[in-house]
């Protein structure tokens, strides 16, 4: 099961339709089969956009079938006239939801996408395996009313099919085995891709200080926060992440990057400053379809390529902004005309360090995008670094995910250093490390 959750947190769920799904998955599937609980995902389309999906469960039997399961709670009612829905909770009150097996059957289609889109399912041979859907209504009795032409039985379910419900697993599978006899079981490496598409941890080996010797070898591993706050960027978009000196933001980044490319986007991890970059582009070495690049290097490219194209960007910024900044408005701008010069575009970009991106700068990155409004953007920051610049805000509408731990300090360096950060408290790390020496230098 993942997650793995304790009957507290299955008794915290907002849906208890789920967490009763949930637990007859974990009682009763055999060993082989990995159970997948509320993931998430961007689909690329093929001219470039993006769009949001989700699956309530995906069920994957190496020897059986990939299976979608879409749960809805309570009672359930339909109007063919108007093709809608609603759900009535305990106390009668009717809320409007979604077409569930609409939702089932497009979120089957887009978790066979996403493994497809990976680099590893050629390497598999898969070929077409057995995949298929399902809707539950665990609080309903009699679900013969939505058993029509799209949902014939086998993929509608109520409260007395799940009491057995390892038996009405097996006759889901044999259902939509039967649909095609040339369709195979996934097999074990297909159950290890999803498994590393949609629930794949993060971890990353930090080598710390010479004379900290005894703790080199220590492995950071992201703490559960930022493990979830992975697994939430999944579904979205667009989101600014805040955190700490230590807090693992650059870790965070280059592994959100690398996944984007994994999952086919052409994907941009861009930072303020050179070294970083140098830095970032050493961690995500050999990411087919990752570019790695600081802000002003990829302004100085992109305008060498469209001088060959016949464009002098910068000389067409200065005639157009006279005596401005040439770092902070000349090639910010020159960097926007490219984009009428140059074709290519990023499905996706990571940014780090964003407290040091001016406001200029947020025009000319969305020009960059496939889709300037709804192509994923992801912003790392920390005011409390902001060397060169505030930026009044960036072009991400939600509150910003703020990291709480830090995980990558001694004890001992965050207590000092701490003293001068401001913004929510941030946990101190585990590791006590040796006391920390202060050299006082005159003010020159």
């Amino acid at each position: 099961m993942i997650p793995a959750l304790t009957e507290e947190q299955l008794n915290n769920l907002d849906s208890q339709a789920e967490a009763r799904v949930y637990r007859l998955c974990r009682d009763g599937l055999p060993e082989r089969v990995v159970v997948l609980h509320r993931i998430e995902w961007i689909v690329r389309h093929a001219g470039g956009g993006a769009q949001d999906g989700e699956a309530d469960f995906l069920v994957c039997d190496p020897e059986g079938a990939v299976l979608v399961l879409e749960v809805k709670g309570g009672g359930i009612t339909f109007d063919p006239t108007t093709d809608e829905w609603w759900s009535t909770d305990g106390r009668g009150t009717r809320h409007a939801i979604q077409d569930p097996f609409r939702q089932a059957r497009g979120a089957k289609y887009a978790v066979l996408g996403k493994l497809q889109e990976h680099r590893r399912w050629s390497q598999l041979r898969a070929g077409k395996i057995v995949l298929g859907h399902a809707v539950l209504f665990p609080d309903v009795d009699d679900v013969s009313p939505f058993e029509v032409a799209r949902s014939p039985r086998p993929v509608v379910a109520g409260r007395l099919d799940v009491a057995d419900f390892v038996k009405w697993w097996r006759g889901l599978t044999a259902y939509w085995r039967n649909q095609d006899f040339s369709l195979k079981p996934p097999g074990k490496g297909v159950v290890g891709l999803a498994e590393e598409v949609f629930a794949r941890p993060a971890t990353a080996r930090k080598l710390v200080a010479a004379h900290l010797a005894e703790e080199e070898a220590i492995r950071v591993r992201l703490t559960a926060q930022q493990a979830r706050i992975l697994g939430v960027l999944g579904g979205r978009r667009r989101a600014a992440i805040r955190g700490g000196a230590g807090t693992g933001k650059s870790l965070l980044a280059a592994e959100k990057a690398k996944r984007l490319a994994a999952e086919g986007f052409r994907t941009l991890l861009l930072c303020y400053n050179r070294p970083l970059a140098e830095h970032l582009g050493s961690a995500c070495a050999g990411t087919t379809g990752l570019e790695v690049a600081n802000f002003h290097t990829l302004c100085g490219h992109r305008c060498e390529l469209a001088k060959q194209r016949g464009r002098n960007l910068t000389a067409e910024a200065e005639e157009a902004y006279p005596g401005a900044s040439y770092y902070d408005v000349i090639l910010p701008s020159a960097l926007a005309y490219s984009a009428d010069v140059l074709p290519d575009r990023y499905d996706a970009v990571v940014i780090d360090e964003g407290q040091d991106f001016r406001d200029e700068y947020w025009f000319a990155i969305e020009m960059l995008l496939t889709d300037s409004e709804k192509s994923p953007l992801y912003v790392f920051f920390d005011p409390n670094q902001a060397l060169y610049t505030t930026a009044a805000g960036f072009p991400i509408t939600d509150e910003p995910f703020t990291l709480l731990a830090n995980c990558r300090n001694t004890r001992a360096i965050h207590e000092l250093c701490y003293r001068f950060y401001r913004g929510e408290a941030v946990e101190p790390p585990d590791i006590p490390g040796l006391p920390v020496d202060t050299v006082c230098a005159p003010t020159l």
